[in-house]
């Protein structure tokens, strides 16, 4: 074969054509032999006579594009730093409200207008527990009422006398200002009475902080020590949880001492923080200015 079949007539040559090429089809139609030429009449040729690249009329489509990985979870929802007063009922009893939580003094109760999604988000407060008195039990707990809460009349838990029952998940039941339990009660129609605790002793003092990941898991630290387990991301979604703060005698974890007078004791609850997103009722007071959160 003469090099004459090797001769680049670039005036013959359109970037539509079938043609054999020698810098790369990217190229075309430069360095590339015309339509007629041995070297362009096939792709044999062209390949294997001529040590050429084979450049048909419509190239080869691109490669798709990969798919990214998905972004880093963030939390959902929004961080809210509650108004107690607006944002929570106090169902009944001696109640005094501050800007960021409660005082509880003797027998009462308070929850959430609100029913919230957790999921990705977080739940933190703190506890000052120098006036609870040992034997009476005071706590921060959720439930998840299906028609969200209008008022005491929704209430649920898994109590063994629950008259309506439901899942319940206790951030803290405190034993005064001595001890404490974090209860899973897992059994979505409240009938996990008994729960699956994780104990320890406390001070006057706690600072308590609820994580949720976007994988059905919970993790609450007491004052850095660590329990986790399910994380009702189920009812979370279709009922969302209600927030419930209480004092009460008639169970309390551990066996300190104390004299048991609920009319005596008091506690008070302050800097709450939710991150998350509301499912049935109004929405809470959201934090002002930049607050950083941490993703599990």
């Amino acid at each position: 074969m003469g090099k004459s079949l090797f001769a680049f007539a670039l005036a013959g040559v359109a970037a539509g054509d079938d043609v054999c090429c020698y810098m790369g089809c990217s190229q075309k139609p430069a360095s590339c032999n015309p339509v007629g030429q041995y070297c362009s009449l096939s792709s044999d040729n062209c390949v294997n006579n001529c040590a050429g690249e084979w450049c048909p009329d419509s190239p080869s489509p691109p490669s798709p594009t990969p798919t990214p990985p998905p972004p880093t979870p963030t939390p959902s929802g929004a961080t809210y730093c509650p108004d107690p007063s607006n944002d929570f009922f106090a169902e009944y009893g001696n109640v005094q409200w501050s800007s960021s939580g409660w005082t509880i003094h003797g027998n009462a109760r308070v929850s959430s207008k609100a029913s919230l999604n957790l999921v990705g988000g977080f739940l933190e407060f703190d506890m000052e527990l120098s006036g609870a008195h040992g034997g009476v039990n005071n706590n921060l707990y959720a439930t998840f009422p299906q028609g969200g809460n209008q008022g005491i009349g929704s209430y649920c838990d898994s109590g063994g006398s629950c008259s309506t029952c439901c899942a319940e998940m206790d951030f803290t039941e405190n034993n005064g200002h001595c001890f404490q339990a974090t209860t899973w009660h897992a059994a979505r129609d409240g009938s996990d009475h008994d729960g699956t605790a994780h104990t320890g002793s406390i001070g006057t003092s706690v600072h308590i902080r609820a994580d949720w990941t976007t994988s059905n898991s919970l993790s609450v630290s007491v004052d850095g020590r660590l329990s986790s387990g399910d994380g009702f991301s189920d009812v979370m979604a279709a009922y969302g949880a209600v927030l419930y703060s209480s004092q009460w005698t008639g169970w309390v974890p551990g066996s300190c001492s104390g004299d048991g007078d609920l009319a005596a004791s008091s506690f008070t609850v302050s800097n709450l923080r939710i991150q998350g997103s509301v499912v049935q009722g109004p929405e809470p007071t959201k934090c002002s200015g930049n607050y950083s959160v941490s993703v599990v």
